[in-house]
């Protein structure tokens, strides 16, 4: 069982604003190319399938309805697509949810996913984000958007997209999949001849001793205070609540389907935010790292038999988390 399970019922305003955000923007990308492709259009049955509770329910089932035509024939693509971005805008700007910043963001994570849904990135793709950008650059420092703008800046100054790159573009990208809704960000961005922050880090150093740990997301494996009691098993200290004291946030490879974006919460887009601005950096520390739960679980199993912790999850049905879904 989830342990979100229990208060999902009461997400469902932002999960449709968050739906129907997301939609827009992987429309956008579907057709930055001019072309719809067979892979496209079983990313978009994924979606409709995935978002089905809401397709009964007026107004939204306008929507599904335009949709369905439009993966029917998507020859016919620009009048349809023209007719559910009006949709998505017109709804969500009569009971809006999110703010702004965050409405667009969850359409830039949309546009990712729907450029990357086909298997292939092309310079004109690029543009055309490129283009996007340029007309919501209030979003800047905002994550992803300034880790997005900065890597186009990289590929696109040769005029070409060469095999490295794109295999670079496709790895981040992916990360916006929004296959099952809550994906966790697992792979990091990678460098590529500049200054370019990702989000987890690659094998990472973890130690455990006088160290300050917070958790976000939910575990796969593990309820939230089993694996704060591995933090103090080893010598470390945990806590709910991010601050500038904390050297690392664990990020649950379970993610949370109430989180405002699909493959990260509040707490990530923090920590982000306090890497940016060097605030433990002032305070003569390291920055804040981010962990994907497997490389914690890792680094603990290398220092403690973490079967003495008792079973995982898929191990035994245990009742609900009553933990925090930031």
């Amino acid at each position: 069982m989830s342990d979100y399970a229990g208060y999902q019922r009461f997400c469902y305003r932002q999960n449709v604003d968050k739906a129907l955000k997301t939609l827009s923007g992987i429309l956008l990308g579907i057709l930055a190319d001019g072309e719809v492709s067979a892979n496209e259009i079983e990313f978009l049955k994924t979606w409709l399938k995935e978002n089905r509770e809401v397709s009964e329910r007026p107004p939204y089932n306008e929507i599904f309805f335009s949709l369905e035509e439009f993966i029917a024939a998507p020859e016919i693509s620009k009048e349809i697509r023209e007719d559910i971005l009006w949709l998505c805008q017109r709804i969500n700007s009569e009971d809006i949810y999110y703010n702004a910043h965050t409405s667009s963001l969850q359409t830039l994570q949309g546009m990712l996913a729907g450029i990357v849904s086909d298997g292939k990135i092309s310079e004109t793709e690029l543009r055309s984000l490129e283009k996007w950008l340029d007309s919501n650059d209030y979003l800047k420092n905002c994550y992803p958007y300034s880790e997005v703008s900065s890597l186009l800046t990289m590929v696109l100054q040769d005029g070409k997209i060469d095999e490295n790159e794109h295999k670079i573009l496709m790895e981040f990208f992916s990360e916006f999949i929004l296959s099952d809704n809550h994906k966790v960000i697992q792979n990091p961005l990678v460098e590529i001849g500049g200054s370019i922050t990702g989000l987890c880090a690659i094998c990472p150093e973890i130690e455990f001793e006088n160290k300050l740990f917070c958790f976000t997301g939910a575990s796969r494996k593990y309820f939230r205070e089993t694996l704060a009691q591995m933090v103090r098993k080893l010598g470390g200290e945990f806590n709910n609540r991010l601050s500038q004291m904390t050297d690392y946030l664990i990020i649950g490879d379970n993610g949370n389907p109430c989180w405002a974006f699909s493959c990260y919460g509040r707490k990530v887009e923090q920590a982000v935010q306090m890497r940016k601005e060097g605030i433990r950096s002032q305070n003569g520390e390291n920055d804040i790292v981010l962990i994907h739960e497997n490389d914690f679980l890792d680094a603990v199993q290398d220092h403690i038999d973490i079967k003495e912790f008792g079973p995982r999850k898929d191990e035994k049905k245990c009742p609900t988390s009553g933990s925090s879904g930031n």
